[in-house]
């Protein structure tokens, strides 16, 4: 009789050692592992999440139904999240009675929320809702009411879809650049001259946290360095959103070396790489601009003389 490979000790002994290497690598793993975000949404009422959905851009939509706010005993609620976990907006849909939403999805244009309605009006309001930091405080829903026509229904309880208005076009990117008086790009300045900026991308019309800083590594979310002394400390946009050519960042006498120039989006003190604006890889690598020592006027001359006695004699040894 053949003899088989398998037996019950072995069994045995294979789990063990198998539950031994799972249990002593487990500590380790979890042990890394950490909170990115965290939000809380809701009134004082109940209110309870039943989807979620992230698009291409890393937004993230969020679906369920409230007791807090709407029109009815309980309404769909839609709020959107960048993907910092920003509030974009959020929205709340129903009639008098029961709505509730029961998933939501992201298409390449639109998002699209799915649920049932019990209200004779099968979801004709639109109103704001409101949204909670987990400590827990609470704010006032404000909106207006919309009418969208639909089909007709039949029953005590139908379904709903829901075709959210196309997903705005994605804002650029906020800039900032050193430029010179005129708006052209300038990386390198002399102690006498002025520091001017301009940027693009920014809210409209907005003051924001401007910071002129010693050359630095940047690491998302890591506090922003203490700015140059005498460099201007706030920044104002325009209608367009953009920080006007001339707009000033440092006035003489300037200090040399190497610098970033950040403009603090957020106005938290922080750098978020997905948010601020900053300057910090035109020169040497890193830096945003140099202040450059300026030669004494014997120095200059004397090098001017030089180079022109070089060029001579070159003409004279070459004939050309």
């Amino acid at each position: 009789m053949e003899k088989s490979f398998f037996s019950p000790r072995i069994f045995i002994y294979a789990t063990l050692l198998t539950a031994l290497i799972l249990f002593s690598a487990a500590p380790s793993a979890y042990a890394q592992e950490s909170i990115g975000l965290q939000k809380t949404w809701g009134g004082t009422s109940s209110d309870y999440a039943i989807g979620v959905a992230v698009d291409d851009d890393g937004n993230i939509y969020v679906v369920g139904v409230t007791a807090s706010f709407g029109a009815g005993s309980w309404d769909v609620f839609v709020v959107k999240y960048n993907p910092s976990g920003v509030l974009q907006w959020q929205k709340t849909y129903g009639g008098t009675d029961y709505d509730g939403a029961s998933d939501v999805a992201s298409g390449s244009v639109y998002v699209y929320v799915v649920g049932s309605t019990n209200s004779p009006q099968r979801v004709p309001n639109d109103v704001d809702g409101t949204e909670t930091t987990p400590s827990g405080v609470e704010g006032t829903p404000t909106g207006t009411e919309t009418t969208p026509s639909g089909e007709p229904s039949g029953g005590n309880v139908d379904a709903f879809l829901i075709s959210l208005v196309p997903r705005p076009p994605v804002p650029p990117d906020p800039t900032v650049e050193a430029t010179d008086g005129a708006g052209v790009v300038d990386d390198y300045y002399l102690p006498g001259e002025t520091v001017y900026i301009k940027g693009s991308g920014f809210s409209s019309s907005t003051t924001y946290q401007l910071y002129v800083v010693n050359d630095a590594d940047w690491y998302d979310e890591e506090p922003i360095p203490s700015r140059v002394p005498g460099t201007e400390t706030n920044v104002t946009t325009d209608s367009n959103g953009d920080i006007p050519v001339g707009t000033v960042a440092w006035n003489p006498p300037l200090t040399t070396g190497k610098y970033d120039v950040v403009v603090d989006v957020d106005n938290n003190g922080k750098y978020d790489q997905l948010t601020d604006a900053l300057d910090d890889g035109d020169i040497e690598v890193t830096a945003g601009f140099l202040v450059i020592p300026e030669l004494p006027l014997g120095t200059a001359t004397a090098l001017t003389l030089a180079f022109g006695s070089l060029m001579l004699l070159r003409k004279r040894r070459t004939g050309k």
